[in-house]
């Protein structure tokens, strides 16, 4: 049902805020969706949205998906 998770500006700021966006199977429902989501990732999804080939994940708070992090920058040696 995942394809792939999408990565932009926009996606990031809406994952500090708890929503991941994916894109998916032009078929798949939300139902379809929610539960290929919490199996791959082990999380809980309280919410999916849908349009066209994409879905914006929903979670509780304290809960992510490491796709949607930035690395750490490595500190500089003086």
């Amino acid at each position: 049902m995942l394809i792939k998770p999408v990565i932009s500006e926009k996606s990031m700021q809406l994952a500090k805020m708890g929503q991941f966006s994916f894109a998916v199977l032009k078929n798949a429902t939300k139902t379809q969706i929610k539960s290929a989501a919490e199996k791959l990732f082990n999380i809980k999804v309280l919410k999916v949205r849908t349009s066209k080939n994409k879905a914006v994940l929903t979670l509780p708070a304290g809960q992510k998906i490491e796709y949607f992090e930035l690395p750490k920058k490595a500190k500089e040696k003086k």
